[in-house]
């Protein structure tokens, strides 16, 4: 095969190095960028004529600081041989692992939606944390993900979305702001009090005598309740945090009217009234040492066609400082904090 120049580490690394050095871990299943091109197409032209989703996962090893000093290609492909056998660990048996011309690991999950992409993602994420970098290696791991037909309309097309996203993602929120590391509360101080200027989220405030009112979330609650309502065959996940909440606050009859949804609703609060029972969600009452819940409130709903949070603290005077995006990744990794933080079922 053709040597090509890995990003990671401008240096000659070949296709017959990766398969080698990754099948002395993983002997079957991983395939060739020849094989994976060709599979890509077959399976966009089988899911395309039943009418099925299926998705990619890109997997990637990138610098995690801009260094003159790169990794040595030994330590390449030692990190290499580490991850196809976490990829094939976490993996269904119908699934296919190989190469792509640029030399991420590439994952083809047929008969999967793009929640379920982001599923596969979260459980590779949490399977990699085990993985330890000396710190002159320089390197973190990235994902990235395209689904059929919802991204692209053939194969190369998707690939390309997802091979796009990894730069979105470095530029976007989630790498400027270093998201990974840190707690949920941590993210969320951070998205309403640091600065940064990026496309899809924006600050703003709410209170007394500004444009927009405190009664802004009761109105949004509404609007998101409708959504769910309105496209209630949708697979996603929907997180409301209210401080404490009553069986006869507003909220309830909105869930209420939401009827039968594969949306998961779960109603977050410090302290929930005995009273308050709904069967279209589940009520989660938080330990709350810190008062996080006291005063913030937030929304974050993801879902394969529309992706959302929201999120505000009272301040001085009852004004609330205010922050919202449509960013998915970014609000993926929120979701995924939160249920970790707090030890709750890792559900979408």
């Amino acid at each position: 095969m053709k040597d090509s120049i890995d990003p990671l580490t401008s240096k000659s690394i070949t296709d017959i190095d990766l398969l080698d050095e990754s099948k002395k871990k993983s002997p079957t299943r991983f395939y060739n960028d020849y094989f994976i091109n060709e599979y890509g197409r077959l399976e966009a032209l089988r899911s395309s004529r039943y009418g099925r989703s299926f998705s990619i996962v890109l997997v990637y090893m990138v610098n995690s600081v801009e260094l003159t000093k790169q990794p040595e290609k030994e330590t390449i492909l030692k990190v290499l041989r580490h991850i196809v056998k976490i990829v094939k660990e976490v993996v269904r048996n119908c699934d296919v692992v190989g190469i792509t011309q640029n030399k991420g690991v590439i994952i083809m999950l047929p008969e999967t939606d793009y929640i379920g992409s982001l599923v596969a993602i979260r459980k590779l994420r949490k399977s990699m944390d085990t993985l330890s970098f000396n710190d002159d290696m320089n390197i973190s791991i990235s994902f990235s993900q395209a689904t059929f037909p919802r991204d692209a309309n053939g194969y190369g097309e998707l690939l390309g979305v997802a091979e796009k996203r990894l730069d979105e993602y470095k530029k976007g929120l989630y790498g400027k702001l270093d998201i990974e590391p840190k707690l949920f509360w941590e993210n969320i101080s951070i998205l309403l009090n640091e600065d940064y200027d990026s496309p899809g989220i924006e600050r703003f405030d709410l209170g007394e005598g500004l444009e927009l009112s405190g009664h802004f979330q009761e109105r949004l609650i509404e609007m998101i309740a409708q959504e769910v309502a309105r496209n209630s065959q949708k697979r996603g996940i929907l997180y409301v945090c209210l401080g404490n909440i009553s069986h006869d606050m507003p909220l309830r009859k909105l869930v209420d009217a939401i009827g039968e949804t594969n949306t998961k609703v779960f109603i977050v609060s410090r302290e929930v009234d005995k009273k308050t029972k709904t069967s279209n969600a589940i009520y989660l009452s938080l330990p709350d040492s810190d008062n996080h819940f006291k005063d913030t409130f937030f929304i974050l709903l993801l879902r394969d066609d529309i992706s959302y949070a929201f999120v505000s603290k009272e301040g001085w005077g009852g004004r609330l400082s205010c922050v919202h995006t449509i960013e998915p990744y970014l609000i993926m990794a929120l979701i995924e904090k939160l249920q970790r933080d707090y030890s709750l079922q890792e559900q979408l």
